[in-house]
């Protein structure tokens, strides 16, 4: 009768709509994004798509400064983002270095090192064999003043991807941290060598990110070594 087929109109638009809605979200995201205001559009209308939730958070990790403001939203956003898809190593990734963030900008507190922690194990567990996460996890060890598990870190960065020169310089940063010049020597000359490499052809996007380093972490390290 005519309930029956009221019911499984609106059955039938439900079904319909969650197939649209989603897609509607991609597509506004791809057509118009990345930006701020659409993040929270695009999250509402599909709420297992995280790309814009690690856009933001990545863009709020770029901030030069921070406030309790950005912090608690980088902190939420990238948090959002794992228990959306809790199986993807760079989502913990993020969420560790907001939580680390945390640390630099006002502090040790207990809670946001534990987490850091337990962000960046996570990510290491999904995705060892990439350098990344464990230098994230370096800096934030060496910021708490825990030498020897920043350079342990380091060289576990170094046995995924040896020619990491971001790790070959901040090994010899933590070396030079521990007075052991002649250790921060050979690592900083083991980054030139890598650095060579950059004039191969051919190279794809995450062989010269693996090859590339701010210029001003070499000229620091040089003139350390003077």
């Amino acid at each position: 009768g005519p309930f029956r087929l009221a019911v499984g109109f609106v059955f039938a638009f439900a079904v319909l709509w969650g197939v649209v809605q989603p897609a509607w979200a991609r597509w506004l995201w791809r057509s118009e994004g990345p930006a701020v205001e659409l993040v929270s559009r695009a999250t509402r209308a599909e709420p297992w798509f995280d790309a814009p939730l690690e856009w933001r958070s990545r863009q709020l990790l770029r901030k030069p400064m921070w406030s309790w403001h950005t912090a608690a939203e980088a902190i939420a956003l990238s948090g959002r983002a794992v228990g959306t898809h809790p199986g993807a190593a760079r989502l913990w990734s993020v969420h560790g270095m907001a939580q680390a963030r945390v640390v630099t900008e006002f502090g040790p507190w207990s809670d946001s090192v534990a987490r850091a922690r337990d962000a960046f194990s996570r990510a290491v567990e999904l995705e060892p064999h990439q350098p990344w996460t464990w230098l994230e996890w370096a800096r934030l060890e060496r910021n708490l003043g825990h030498t020897e598990e920043a350079i342990g870190l380091v060289q576990r960065a170094l046995e995924e991807e040896p020619n990491t020169i971001r790790a070959r310089l901040l090994l010899a940063r933590l070396h030079l941290d521990r007075d052991d010049q002649e250790a921060a020597r050979e690592a900083y000359g083991a980054a030139l060598q890598s650095a060579r490499l950059r004039t191969r052809s051919g190279l794809n996007t995450y062989e010269r990110e693996l090859l590339t380093a701010p210029a001003w972490q070499f000229r620091e390290i040089a003139e350390a070594l003077q």
